[in-house]
């Protein structure tokens, strides 16, 4: 398989809408997005000054998106993940292990200090396998409907 890191353009929003939808309707997500939803979301955060977005592609063929922003946060650059999925059909295939390392590649050039990420799921093995530590700042969060 020849892969490609390449930063995400706006016209490749529509197919990576498609796979996100997807992606997300399989565990361990579980969610029902549409396509328009997860259109919106990527276009969201593609319109952050300060976006940071990558694809992957075999040929062709859309594969996956790391989709994140970073904020200066005292003297570093901390990047947030967002959104980082691959096409399920290469679940198995360790796609999302070696997308993550191109693009961990990619963002030594651009001065980050920092990843951060919100995950659900069985889904830290994976970031712990890539690196990642367990933090020690909590997540909360509150409904406000």
């Amino acid at each position: 398989m020849n892969l490609i890191v390449k930063e995400l353009e706006k016209e490749d929003i529509p197919s990576l809408a498609i796979i996100m939808s997807s992606s997300f309707k399989l565990p361990p997500w579980n969610e029902t997005w549409s396509i328009e939803e997860c259109k919106k979301r990527i276009e969201d955060i593609y319109s952050f000054k300060t976006h940071l977005s990558y694809v992957l592609k075999n040929e062709d063929r859309f594969l996956g998106l790391f989709n994140s922003y970073y904020l200066p946060y005292m003297k570093e650059n901390e990047l947030t993940i967002v959104d980082f999925f691959v096409d399920k059909t290469f679940e198995y295939d360790h796609l999302g292990s070696t997308f993550y390392k191109m693009v961990e590649e990619k963002l030594q050039s651009k001065k980050i200090d920092k990843i951060t990420l919100s995950t659900t799921g069985s889904l830290d093995k994976f970031y712990s396998s890539v690196g990642f530590d367990l933090s020690k700042s909590y997540l909360m969060e509150k409904k406000i409907k």
